[in-house]
């Protein structure tokens, strides 16, 4: 059983609380979404999708709801962040397929704060990390990874320069936009490429913020280095460009870090992930830097391991970090090379796999 935010279905016609699955498969619903149904599909022999368990906690709904579901032992919940679902008699697992956004993430932890002890229902999570404090206990169901076997056929999306020029940020914005797209970056000039997904939720975080205006300024002098930045996903974003744009420039600014007041051509901003094929060959020159906010089985695990390394943000409880660690190192295939914490009581830098860059190879040789 699969049961799905009502929210993201309230412009869907379904036959009811409870259909097939292939009737997921042909409505229209938001990416994310899709991607993490079709995901834990992939696990489930005849799944079946719901829309509001709650509705069956007890009596002759939950009596029907037991003869529909048969042999069905297993529930997973795909959550927004905003509530998670537990069926009784099932085992339940919570897959959070939205965390990017900022209200979805002060949602989770919320919920996680008020009532924790709806995680001692959850046999396992999917994808993350999440832990509740139960009296006085640390509650954290086990992860399972689940990632996609073949690469996501998505396409390349626009470039525009960074810089900023003094200006408030949404008219530093407006300019850079104004600019106009510029070619795609051709990864073999580099000898290191930084791929940072700036979620809207890590636009709330000074340290990675910092973390990024610095990687920023850096890059500005050091040719031989590109930094790609994949701006904020903003939910009803009305200005697709603009509205995340000039987030991403309000976080980064005003932290003490100064930013060269023209474009940078080894700096480049994008609105959607890029697909694995973008880096073809090149991926062994590729660094990830992403925090807890970024869906990161939106890539195959073939790719990850083809990485030059990737840095990842940690800022929570200590007692999750070994589970972190060793799913990202499960997933990488190596240990971590490295961790820091910034400040005695953390956010802690891990550090994976940083392996040596390949030579830069010369136009026309």
């Amino acid at each position: 059983m699969i049961s799905v935010p009502a929210l993201a279905l309230r412009n869907v016609d379904v036959p009811g609380s409870v259909f097939d699955a292939e009737k997921l498969r042909q409505v229209s619903i938001a990416e994310d979404l899709r991607r993490a149904f079709e995901l834990v599909a992939t696990v489930c022999k005849k799944p079946l999708c719901m829309t509001r368990p709650e509705i069956f906690t007890h009596g002759a709904a939950r009596r029907w709801l037991g003869e529909r579901l048969g042999s069905v032992r297993n529930h997973i919940c795909l959550s927004d962040g905003s509530a998670i679902k537990v069926i009784d008699g099932l085992e339940n697992h919570l897959f959070v397929f939205r965390s990017g956004p900022h209200k979805n993430s002060v949602a989770l932890r919320n919920l996680l704060s008020w009532a924790p002890e709806l995680f001692s229902h959850v046999r396992s999570q999917v994808n993350t990390f999440h832990a509740a404090a139960l009296d006085g206990r640390l509650v954290q169901p086990p992860t399972t990874l689940l990632l996609p076997k073949a690469r996501h056929a998505g396409v390349v999306p626009e470039f525009l320069e960074f810089f900023v020029n003094g200006h408030a940020a949404q008219e530093n914005a407006q300019r850079i936009i104004d600019r106009g797209a510029v070619a795609a970056p051709t990864l073999s000039d580099f000898t290191e490429v930084s791929y940072i997904p700036f979620t809207e939720s890590s636009t709330f975080d000074p340290i990675f913020s910092r973390l990024l205006a610095q990687k920023i300024a850096a890059t500005y002098f050091n040719p031989e280095h590109c930094v790609l930045i994949r701006l904020p996903e903003m939910p009803d974003d009305a200005a697709p460009w603009l509205t995340p744009l000039t987030a991403a420039l309000e976080a980064i600014r005003g932290l003490g870090i100064v930013l060269p007041k023209v474009p940078a051509r080894n700096v480049l901003l994008l609105q959607h992930d890029v697909p694995e094929s973008f880096f073809g060959s090149h991926q062994d020159r590729v660094i990830f830097t992403i925090d807890e906010s970024f869906d990161f089985w939106r890539y195959t695990q073939a790719f990850y391991r083809r990485l030059q390394g990737v840095t990842y943000l940690f800022d929570g409880d200590r007692r999750r970090l070994p589970a972190v660690i060793q799913c990202l190192t499960s997933i990488l295939g190596r240990p971590p090379d490295g961790r820091a914490a910034p400040a005695a009581t953390g956010p802690w830098l891990l550090n994976w796999g940083r392996k040596k860059t390949a030579p830069r190879r010369k136009h026309g040789g």
